[in-house]
């Protein structure tokens, strides 16, 4: 998919998690990144003008300056 708020980070980017919580999902049409680490998980949530991440985008080295670029430039 085409959304602005990825534009620029490749897919498999490395993002960082620090805990063990997880949204557990079944096929949505608001998640717009899903992460594989022990389970299948969705990382990143999209509904209208609202976004929701499972990581630490300001821990996340170039990829989460990016995704947060992006949601300034949104």
């Amino acid at each position: 998919k085409n959304i602005s708020i990825l534009n620029e980070i490749p897919n498999n980017s490395d993002f960082y998690f620090v805990h063990n919580f997880a949204v557990k999902y079944k096929d949505s049409p608001y998640i717009i990144a899903k992460t594989s680490y022990q389970i299948n998980f969705a990382s990143i949530l999209n509904k209208d003008n609202i976004y929701a991440v499972q990581f630490h985008p300001e821990k996340s080295s170039a990829s989460g300056t990016r995704l947060l670029r992006n949601f300034l430039n949104l």
